[in-house]
């Protein structure tokens, strides 16, 4: 009863978060939401629920120079990387300036110290700052409802009804129709642009990430824990952000993430107590990146030029964890185990 409870409740939150970024403009919502530091420490919100509120804002620091949206590590005009002094969130007149650098250092408060032994704010906050949206760009969605647009406008212009009333009525459908292609089109063209500079952007973050080379099994256990867990069940939509964030560090060849002893760890040593603490929707959740995350391992499974593609170079597939120069788990080891 007491689950079933928390997920209508969950259920409330996620649609009230929904409505309200939906709701009001950018602008207006940073002077609904307390900052970070508030959310976590005047209100006593866990840090997955805090991000959720606070994630629209994070989006919204600029460039002190030039007003763009920004984001750490982001290109300037001269190919020069941005500083998190640089970068800055303008509230109402009421409230103070905050720049990114203070962001990191609320963060560096929300978990016990020892956690950074094996995650850096910057990690953390880059992972609770994105959304799906800004790793996956579903082109076979767009094509698919384009091609349904096309074929609805021909069979319009093969209507054979002439009368000047259909004429007129095929004329407006025709009209409208166009209209969502076009705005479809354009949709399309910036969803995919958007997805393509947060890689490049992620590309370049990565090796600043964690430049003091700790221990490969702290960082996988430290981001599967204050990471991955909690946001893998928050929803469906996370569940599926967080087996996509895992397939692109994987694919941009982050020297501390390993691929295989993540999926290891998290499939053989902590999935029956993860799902003992699951409610029903949770598990739902937990399910669906589970399919998400197995799918991809089974597509590498599937063909040997394929896995020695995508993986027979890559960091995450070290045969020795701790040391991502290490030979590479050959194929067949991989498709044994």
């Amino acid at each position: 009863m007491v689950s079933e409870q928390f997920d209508r409740c969950h259920g409330i939150l996620l649609q009230y978060a929904e409505f309200l970024s939906s709701a009001v403009t950018p602008s207006t919502y940073v002077q609904l939401v307390p900052p970070l530091e508030d959310l976590v420490y005047k209100y006593h919100i866990e840090p997955d629920v805090a991000f959720l509120i606070y994630r629209p804002v994070m989006r919204l620091f600029k460039n002190a120079s030039s007003g763009e949206a920004c984001w750490p590590l982001d290109g300037n005009e001269e190919g020069e990387s941005v500083s998190c002094d640089d970068i800055i969130l303008h509230g109402d007149s009421s409230q103070k300036l905050i720049m990114w650098s203070d962001l990191l250092n609320t963060i560096r408060t929300i978990l016990p110290t020892k956690a950074w032994n094996g995650l850096s704010p910057e990690l953390y906050a880059t992972f609770w700052g994105l959304t799906l949206y800004d790793l996956h760009f579903p082109k076979d969605r767009y094509d698919a409802e384009i091609k349904k647009l096309h074929d609805n406008l021909k069979q319009l212009e093969d209507n054979s009804d002439n009368s000047s009333i259909a004429i007129s009525r095929r004329k407006k459908d025709k009209e409208r129709i166009q209209d969502l292609v076009d705005k479809l089109n354009n949709e399309s063209d910036k969803h995919q642009q958007h997805v393509a500079s947060v890689l490049q952007r992620l590309a370049r973050e990565k090796d600043k990430w964690l430049s003091s080379g700790p221990d490969a099994l702290k960082i996988n256990m430290e981001f599967l824990q204050r990471c991955i867990y909690p946001r893998c069940v928050f929803s469906m939509q996370d569940a599926v952000y967080c087996a996509t964030f895992v397939q692109t560090m994987h694919s941009l060849g982050t020297p501390f993430f390993n691929t295989v002893n993540h999926i290891d760890v998290f499939i053989c040593k902590t999935l029956q107590p993860m799902i003992c603490c699951c409610t029903e929707y949770e598990a739902g959740r937990l399910g669906r990146f589970l399919h998400e995350t197995l799918k991809m391992a089974y597509y590498w499974k599937s063909d040997e030029a394929i896995y020695e593609r995508e993986c027979g170079n890559k960091p995450g597939f070290a045969l020795y964890f701790r040391f991502p120069n290490s030979q590479r788990v050959p194929y067949a080891q991989f498709v044994k185990d």
